[in-house]
């Protein structure tokens, strides 16, 4: 059997399972032996279907987005977008998550914090952006009232106080979404923090926590974080985000990646 075919079998398998076990909105197909096992599917075929299926369906087994990993031998780096069913977290495609001591698919419990639903903040992240091991997201319920006299959260503990339940979020400044552009890496435990936005290109150095708006292709560090230096002239810069590169097609991507990886903006001219 070709590979077309495997995928076409197991994509129906996978429906029909998602059917059978009336799931709720969202369920994660676990890529392990225990399911495909629980799911009738041969472990011979439990290889190929690693780097074969879709993970994510919803419950009338459409599918959500595509395989997990990468690279067939490396289970600590994942297509982000991939394992996400949060609506307030956009990932772009080919985003890339590794972590070493937690596991990855557990990104949006592990890594987005604070972000209740009450808020509707969303975490919105580029295309072609690298994440380092332990990078987090810290929303706006972290967040204490400044203007207060008081930092303590009141309003949270409304049963308490006898307060309105509807005024909870007065318990936290709130400072909007947190906005990664496209061909971003963010470093080894670096802190983003509600509020900000990062340009395209832009490189956040390990253990940074940012508080500010960081500039397309510039090189940030420290607590808090500040300019480095920019990767680029302004001009290759101000180039870069005109052609924009990452929208381009996959195909198109491919036939440039020498040019791309050389540094030499010429070469794309």
């Amino acid at each position: 059997m070709n590979d077309g075919k495997i995928r076409v079998k197991y994509i129906n398998i996978l429906r029909k399972a998602a059917i059978i076990l009336c799931t709720p909105d969202l369920f994660i197909m676990e890529m392990s032996e225990r399911c495909y096992m629980r799911m009738a599917i041969l472990p011979e075929h439990i290889k190929k279907a690693e780097n074969l299926n879709f993970c994510l369906y919803n419950k009338k087994g459409i599918v959500m987005s595509q395989k997990i990993y990468p690279r067939s031998k490396d289970r600590e780096t994942i297509y982000l977008k991939s394992v996400i069913s949060n609506p307030n977290i956009i990932v772009g495609d080919y985003t890339m998550y590794n972590d070493f001591v937690e596991e990855p698919r557990e990104f949006e419990k592990n890594n987005v914090l604070y972000q209740y639903p009450i808020n509707q903040d969303k975490l919105i992240i580029g295309k072609f952006c690298s994440i380092a091991c332990g990078a987090k997201f810290i929303f706006n319920s972290a967040n204490h009232n400044l203007s207060s006299l008081s930092t303590y959260p009141f309003p949270i503990f409304f049963e308490e106080w006898n307060l309105d339940v509807k005024d909870i979020k007065n318990a936290w400044d709130n400072k909007g979404d947190i906005v990664i552009g496209n061909d971003v890496w963010i470093g080894y435990e670096a802190v983003i923090l509600a509020g900000v936005t990062i340009g395209d290109g832009a490189v956040i150095g390990a253990r940074a926590v940012v508080t500010k708006d960081i500039p397309p292709y510039t090189i940030v560090g420290g607590v808090p974080a500040k300019p480095i230096r920019r990767r680029f002239s302004q001009e290759t810069i101000d180039f870069l985000l005109k052609i924009k590169w990452w929208n381009w097609s996959e195909e198109h991507i491919r036939q440039h990646i020498t040019e791309i990886q050389s540094g030499n903006i010429e070469y794309l001219r």
